[in-house]
């Protein structure tokens, strides 16, 4: 019994850490690039997660596969004039920008 409870206490917080407030999706018209982030304007930029600053949404700029993967999309999305939809989480702590955590294309 002890282990059935472990076990369902470890996958109810495995779906936690993927959790995110919701999606904004639209072109996008700007990418900014800086240190160690980019910071993107998107047509119809939602705010799921009412963060208090929207005039950009945040992506970490790192080394990790899924930073450079998203960060490759981002830039077909705005070369193509395709929409694209940005699964967003959280707020960044210092500025208020919403967190893009996911990339999708459409």
């Amino acid at each position: 019994m002890r282990k059935s409870l472990i076990a369902l206490f470890l996958i109810a917080i495995s779906n936690v850490s993927f959790a995110y407030d919701g999606w904004s999706s639209g072109k996008i018209e700007k990418i900014r690039i800086q240190d160690t982030r980019i910071l993107i304007t998107q047509t119809g930029a939602a705010n799921p997660g009412d963060c208090s600053n929207t005039e950009y949404l945040y992506l970490e700029l790192s080394d990790s596969v899924l930073s450079k993967s998203s960060y490759s999309a981002i830039l077909s999305a705005y070369a193509t004039g395709k929409e694209v939809s940005l699964a967003l989480t959280d707020c960044l702590p210092e500025v208020g920008y919403p967190v893009v955590t996911e990339v999708w294309l459409q």
